[in-house]
């Protein structure tokens, strides 16, 4: 509608000190809000091979489509946006290969913002203030950071307890003598969270 969001407004004020927070945001936002983002997220694993036709195949597998034409068409843009984007370098999630392919990395660069943004956003998809960490690890689950930018289960830990001793606190991690529960703050949306941490 030719007007910026709340969250566009947000994200226009982060660009100017911090560009890589931005685009980890809409990454996020993309595996929860593109249908071929999302599948791409969940199908293709870490460090394996892709192109244009094995997102398509992998989608085929499991999902029956209208048109095999537009889903080829989603798929070739998708890899034009790893192409032309930061995310496909910077966020590690299309790094080229010699022979015409790309590969996910591990993205293991993630901003504690967008670490605790995505957290929110899983947790509100849920309807509850509180998940765990191992709810991130399960082979079952589409979405959040690991499935999103393949964030190992340490480095996620650790982001937890970097963030459970901000001053503006967003959420309280207990990880200690086999705990791994994650409790929100009651009240706040994940753009607030965002807004907290990053304004």
């Amino acid at each position: 509608k030719n007007g910026l969001t709340e969250l566009g407004s947000v994200l226009v004020e982060i660009y100017k000190d911090n560009p890589s927070l931005v685009w980890e945001i809409i990454w996020i936002n993309l595996c929860y809000n593109s249908y071929i983002v999302g599948k791409f997220c969940k199908l293709i694993n870490q460090d394996s091979p892709f192109n244009a036709t094995v997102i398509q195949d992998k989608i085929l597998e499991i999902d029956s489509v209208n048109s095999v034409e537009t889903l080829k068409n989603a798929c070739i843009a998708l890899m034009d946006m790893l192409d032309k984007s930061p995310i496909g370098y910077d966020l590690e999630q299309g790094i080229s290969t010699d022979n015409r392919m790309k590969v996910r990395h591990p993205y293991s660069d993630l901003s504690i913002e967008a670490i605790a943004y995505s957290v929110y956003l899983f947790a509100e998809k849920r309807g509850t203030n509180m998940v765990r960490v191992s709810n991130f690890y399960n082979p079952d689950v589409e979405d959040g950071v690991y499935v999103q930018f393949g964030l190992s289960k340490n480095d996620f830990i650790q982001a937890l307890r970097t963030l459970s001793i901000q001053t503006d606190r967003v959420l309280t991690a207990e990880l200690n003598m086999g705990l791994d529960h994650i409790t929100l703050v009651g009240g706040l949306s994940p753009l607030d969270a965002l807004k907290k941490l990053a304004l």
